[in-house]
């Protein structure tokens, strides 16, 4: 037999390679794809604004969210967050009426609901679900938890 036959025996062409290993191939493309369509639709969707509520209290005027926001984010961030610094974050929050939370509520899912600081990919979603993900939290019976409390409020405003 010629080298060249030799090598054309040996290669490895897709017509033959096992009906096995091709389903196998074909199953590991098709689980990328649907995870990297999932990602691509949870980066790009917002979850839709809450609206205010009459009798809810007034926002101050010129007052921003901005800050109590990232207080927050940074506490859902990063897996090392003491639950104090968590709780403190919560409390900020809390003590404030429920329209100032409601626009707090709705610049979080502009600003945060669809990335991470860590990743850069959306994993958070609203206020209230990066609460409910977060681990290490206050525990029931080390002083006010206002943890809970906030998402008690956040509950009742019915914010998702």
């Amino acid at each position: 037999m010629s080298e060249v036959a030799e090598k054309k025996k040996n290669e490895l062409t897709w017509a033959s390679t096992p009906r096995t290993v091709k389903i196998f191939i074909i199953l590991v493309i098709l689980l990328i794809l649907t995870w990297a369509g999932s990602w691509i639709y949870r980066l790009f969707k917002r979850p839709a604004n809450a609206s205010y509520i009459h009798g809810g209290g007034e926002v101050p005027e010129g007052w921003e969210p901005d800050a109590i926001a990232k207080e927050m984010f940074d506490a859902c961030d990063d897996f090392f967050v003491l639950a104090d610094t968590k709780n403190d974050a919560a409390k900020r929050i809390v003590e404030l009426n429920d329209n100032q939370i409601i626009k707090l509520y709705n610049y979080w899912n502009e600003k945060y609901a669809t990335k991470s600081a860590a990743f850069g990919i959306g994993m958070f979603g609203t206020l209230t679900a990066a609460m409910k993900a977060e681990e290490n939290v206050p525990a029931f019976g080390t002083g006010v938890n206002y943890w809970d409390a906030l998402l008690l409020r956040l509950d009742n405003l019915k914010l998702p």
